[in-house]
Parts: C-alpha cells; structure tokens; sequence
C-alpha cells in the first residue's frame, strides 16, 4: 500500500513503517484483533514503539465499494475526513496518524487508516454494565443525548451512532464519549430531522429492551433541548415507528455466509 495524505511528523515514521502491510501487520500473534470481516472491515490494536493504535483496513473490492471509493475517496480517506470534520467542530475524534491505500485498478483494493488508540470502554459495554446502576444509566443516557445533538447542531451527520461505536474516555468524574466510526460522517449546511430520526432510531435498537420508557424519554428531552409535551410525543412515536419497522425487515444471516465477526 502507498502512503497518503499530508506528509508524516517524524515521530510518526517508524509507526508508519511497521503499518505498510496492514494485512500482515493484522495477521500476526502480537496483533489484538477487535472486528474481522464486519461489513468489509477488520480492525486491530497494535503496540508499535511503546504506542498504541488502531490499524483499521477496509476491503474496497466488492463493486459497490469500488463505485463509492470512484466518486467520494476511499473509506480511508473517508475516515480522515471525519475525524477532521469533527475535531474542525470541537468535537472529539481519534488523531489520525496515517492513511495508506491501494491503486484504484488492482485486482484487490483497500484502504487503511492508522489513529491513536482512544483508551476507554465501548459504549455497548458500558450500556449493559449500567442495566444494574441506575445512577450510571442516566448520567450515559444524558451525555450520549447531549453528544449527539452537539454533532447534529454542527451540520454533522455519522451514518452509524450506535452504541457499539462509541468510546467512554475516561476525564475527571466521569467520561468523555468519542465516535469512533468516522469513514460515513457527512458535513451539511443543516442536518434534517429525517437524518437526525435515522440516528436517533439507531440508538433506540442500540438501547435494546434494557432501556426503559423513562430512560428513553430523558434521552429525547436531552436531546431535543426542553421540548414540549407535543414536541416530545411525536419524536418518540416517529422514533419508534421507525424503530419497529426496521426491526422488522431484518432478517438472520443466511447459513454459511460469513458476516464477519466482533471479537470483543
């Protein structure tokens, strides 16, 4: 893979090095796996030169990918843009350290983003640690509505918020949460109500049958910043709508396709 993006601080090249082969690299004993073959992703901890970071390679050789990568950049690329989008927001992100990509034409491409690893507990294990602290719950409902509404009020819109790519980094008294999963953020002038449902609706899957009415109501009036009781009541009932429908149209993975694996 070549090197892309803006040229390497030196403290970065020795990382670099050790990373040109990020299937090799994500191959080896040394390396800790987190997610292999999810949706075209295989994502690892790497300790390098007493550092840690997260090599994440994306397989960009199935059509659809390819088509993407033509008219948007490779989800690498995608990826750095993120992290940029949102840290030009202030908002958190992981450091990008490098991105590395294949020729488009190869009979293989991909792309791989190098960040610092971000030490904290994912959002999903955070959220099931707290079924049985109530205290902890709400402080995680109200901090997760304030984040998100944050990115939304900046013209941000990630694809994906579910809970599982979220990180709790821990600051004093409590966390900060990092979005992780930045290769599908778009920027907009003003993000829609139907974009901020569809991440909204993620979260209510995400949240599961362990969220209560009441949790899920502090979520939206944190959320939606003192709404009224009309206002309130038609979010949540779109949401669940929402919710239910797509619940509905999922569908278990079909016998012997591999769907890749969350190794956490």
């Amino acid at each position: 893979m070549t090197q892309r993006g803006p040229a390497l601080r030196a403290a970065d090249r020795p990382l670099v090095a050790a990373v040109a082969d990020p299937v090799a690299l994500l191959a080896a004993p040394s390396t800790r796996l987190l997610k292999r073959g999810m949706a075209g992703r295989t994502v690892g901890l790497v300790r390098c030169g007493g550092r840690e970071v997260i090599v994440k390679l994306f397989d960009e050789s199935a059509p659809r990918h390819r088509l993407v990568r033509l008219f948007t950049g490779s989800a690498a690329a995608r990826a750095a843009a993120g992290a940029a989008a949102m840290r030009d927001a202030g908002l958190p992100a992981p450091p990008v350290v490098a991105v590395f990509e294949t020729a488009m034409l190869c009979a293989r491409p991909a792309s791989c983003v190098v960040t610092e690893f971000v030490d904290g507990q994912r959002g999903d294990h955070l959220w099931d640690e707290s079924r049985a602290r109530p205290r902890l719950r709400r402080r995680l409902v109200a901090a997760l509505a304030e984040r998100v509404r944050a990115i939304h009020d900046r013209g941000l819109y990630p694809q994906d918020v579910g809970m599982v790519n979220w990180v709790a980094a821990p600051v004093d008294r409590g966390w900060d949460l990092v979005l992780v999963d930045l290769d599908r953020v778009r920027r907009y002038a003003r993000v829609s109500r139907r974009r901020r449902r569809k991440n909204l609706v993620q979260l209510e899957l995400s949240f599961g049958r362990t969220a209560s009415q009441r949790e899920k109501l502090l979520f939206l009036r944190r959320y939606l910043g003192r709404p009224d009781a009309a206002e309130l009541r038609r979010t949540a009932a779109e949401v669940a709508r929402d919710a239910g429908e797509k619940e509905r149209r999922r569908r278990p993975a079909a016998d012997g396709v591999d769907r890749g694996e969350d190794l956490l």
